[in-house]
């Protein structure tokens, strides 16, 4: 009996001992074999993504990759092939705790190819079955961004709350952060962005999102007009050694917050910017804040000075060359009343964005009426200028309608000589593209189509498009060339209004 009994331990003892085993077993190779490459593939694939990002410094920056349906299908291959580890370690190792956590990573793929419905439905299904606390961690964070992803901000919002106060391993309290920060964003909610901010600036080990933080919060103090506390944040990111592009930006959001300056000495660090050669490809962002600066103080004229060198500079970044033109052209129409100058820079900035752009309509209806404005303001003037006319005497009328046909003359004269000097250079440097046009289709290149345009008024004079234009064009062009010769004293004087009637009408 002693003996049975003794047996029936062993077995139990042996049985048992297989058992862990077996579940260590599980658990190794499903760690090392499937979950951690799948892991590592779901990192790359966001390294990749937040390599691609490009981070716009005029608003409040992203701390994380945006996913973009742009790239997806650059990602796709990778996120399969995790999909496909993971879901051999849930076939093969049923019993195995990373079960749930590979769920949670499968949840996380379908995100990240924006396939959101299945994602949100594999996150919640490991919510709501799994007894690991970490998978059921891993998944609501996951799930926060996909309901931010999906616009569903209250139920994000809601996971964000339960998950406030858990204890979150430090990698996944950094993307939970992260997320709550994407989401507070989006709803514009600037306490839990700035909450958000301070949480991360605890926890943050890696430089580059330590610097985003900084930059984030200097932004944030900055709108709020705290200038002390952006100052101190822009400075932080500068000696943290950030890459390039962020040490300008930080250091040109360092000066926009440094109002407690001179003058003198905001304008000395200016000048240095401008004397980095570093800063070459910068020179149109450091003329576009200058002219803020001038703005802000009211010094208009210098303002516009340096709009314009910066539309000058500028290297084809028409969100600049927007805000150059739009800055210019609301001087011109707020600050100094100059309606005809302020629509042509209003039609320059709607060239340099969309129709999409939320600003579009606003500054095209604003342009139309400007343009009638104009028209009205010019006949105006004509009337009066005429008005004026009819009250001289007729000896200093004559004086003045001379001066008038010689100075005509003349700029005739200097227009015919620039269009063949034009011509001349023309053929000899049509054929000379620089690299950057080599490769882009004509009518997405201005200066090839400015060239263009030019070498044709050079050749045939500004024409108007008709049937037979070549033949009919010549015979209009040159019997206008024959009208302007032929322009008289009595042909200005028959236009001028001299009896009583008339002026009374222009009135």
């Amino acid at each position: 009996m002693k003996l049975k009994t003794l047996c029936i331990y062993l077995s139990l003892v042996l049985f048992s001992c297989n058992s862990f085993i077996q579940t260590i077993y599980d658990d190794t190779t499903a760690k090392y074999n499937a979950y951690f490459i799948a892991n590592e593939t779901i990192n790359e694939i966001e390294d990749d993504l937040q390599k691609n990002l490009i981070i716009n410094y005029d608003s409040l920056i992203e701390l994380s990759y945006i996913i973009d349906t742009n790239q997806v299908s650059n990602i796709k291959e990778k996120n399969s092939k995790s999909v496909e580890k993971l879901s051999i370690l849930i076939q093969t190792h049923p019993e195995s705790k990373y079960v749930y956590p590979s769920y949670a990573l499968i949840g996380k793929s379908r995100l990240l190819n924006l396939d959101i419905r299945q994602a949100i439905t594999t996150l919640k299904y490991v919510n709501s079955k799994s007894n690991s606390q970490e998978a059921k961690y891993m998944s609501l964070v996951y799930l926060m961004r996909a309901y931010t992803e999906n616009n569903d901000y209250n139920a994000a919002v809601e996971v964000y709350k339960f998950l406030k106060n858990k204890p979150l391993n430090n990698n996944l309290k950094i993307e939970y952060y992260k997320n709550a920060y994407h989401l507070f964003k989006a709803l514009n909610i600037q306490e839990n962005i700035l909450n958000s901010l301070f949480e991360l600036e605890k926890i943050s080990k890696k430089r580059n999102l330590t610097n985003k933080i900084y930059f984030a919060i200097g932004q944030i103090y900055l709108k709020e007009e705290n200038y002390e506390a952006a100052k101190n944040y822009f400075l932080k990111c500068i000696k943290n050694n950030p890459n390039f592009e962020m040490e300008f930006y930080a250091k040109i959001y360092y000066a926009k917050s440094s109002n407690t300056l001179k003058e003198n000495e905001i304008l000395a660090y200016f000048k240095k910017l401008l004397r980095d050669k570093k800063n070459v490809d910068y020179l149109d962002r450091i003329y576009f804040e200058l002219g803020n600066y001038y703005l802000f103080n009211n010094n208009y004229d210098k303002a516009l000075e340096n709009f314009s060198i910066s539309i000058k500079k500028n290297q084809r970044n028409k969100a600049l060359l927007f805000k150059s033109y739009l800055e210019s052209a609301e001087i011109y129409y707020d600050k100094i009343t100059n309606y005809e100058l302020s629509k042509l820079y209003y039609d320059s900035a709607i060239t340099n964005i969309n129709r999409e752009h939320k600003s579009y309509k606003e500054i095209k209806e604003k342009s139309n009426v400007l343009s009638e404005l104009v028209k009205n303001l010019e006949i105006i003037r004509q009337n009066d200028s005429l008005i004026y006319l009819t009250t001289l005497a007729e000896n200093e009328l004559l004086k003045i309608i001379n001066e008038k046909i010689e100075k005509n003359q003349k700029k005739s004269k200097k227009k015919s000589s620039t269009l063949n000097n034009r011509n001349i250079i023309l053929d000899e440097s049509k054929i000379i593209l620089s690299r950057d046009e080599i490769g882009i289709w004509y009518f997405n290149n201005p200066t090839i189509i400015s060239r263009g345009r030019d070498e044709f008024i050079s050749k045939w004079g500004d024409r108007e498009l008709e049937d037979n234009w070549r033949l009919l064009s010549k015979i209009s062009f040159s019997e206008k060339e024959q009208k302007a010769e032929q322009e008289t004293t009595d042909n200005i004087l028959s236009e001028i209004a001299v009896e009583e009637n008339d002026i009374d009408i222009i009135s």
